[in-house]
């Protein structure tokens, strides 16, 4: 007797409509994921960068470096990772890898808030240059 409540197009309209609400509703919470988990991504990169912090004031570069490494790639857009990252390089003598990572640094969105900062580390690394032996040609130093 209930099933004859409803006429079989009506029944066909209501399992149509519900099906299209879910598929609907599915590809809504996967677009929207992001957004949804992004808040819990930032949560760990604020835990994560004070303890990068404490292993680069500690002095332990290949700790506060791989941090670094996962901060960045939670989040690439990260200026304060990248500007830490460069100074670890730099510290580490590896200047071609703090040259390239400023470069990147520079060329994000809001980089010209640390425009001083940028400029500090790229004059650092030039003075690095500068105050580095020159190697002659026969593969001896110049310094003595």
């Amino acid at each position: 007797m209930w099933t004859e409540w409803f006429g079989p197009s009506t029944l066909l309209t209501a399992w149509t409509l519900f099906v299209a609400t879910w598929i609907f509703s599915t590809f809504i919470a996967l677009w929207k994921w992001n957004e949804w988990v992004g808040p819990v991504e930032r949560k760990n990169s604020e835990d994560l960068f004070p303890l990068a912090q404490a292993q680069y004031l500690k002095g332990d570069w290949y700790e506060a470096e791989s941090i670094l490494g996962r901060l960045i790639q939670l989040d690439p857009s990260d200026i304060e990772s990248h500007l830490m990252l460069t100074s670890i390089y730099r510290r580490t003598q590896r200047t071609e890898l703090a040259r390239r990572t400023l470069r990147y640094l520079e060329r994000l969105e809001d980089s010209h808030q640390w425009l001083v900062e940028t400029r500090l580390e790229r004059e650092k690394l030039n003075r690095m240059d500068l105050d580095a032996p020159k190697k002659r040609s026969d593969g001896f130093s110049d310094a003595a």
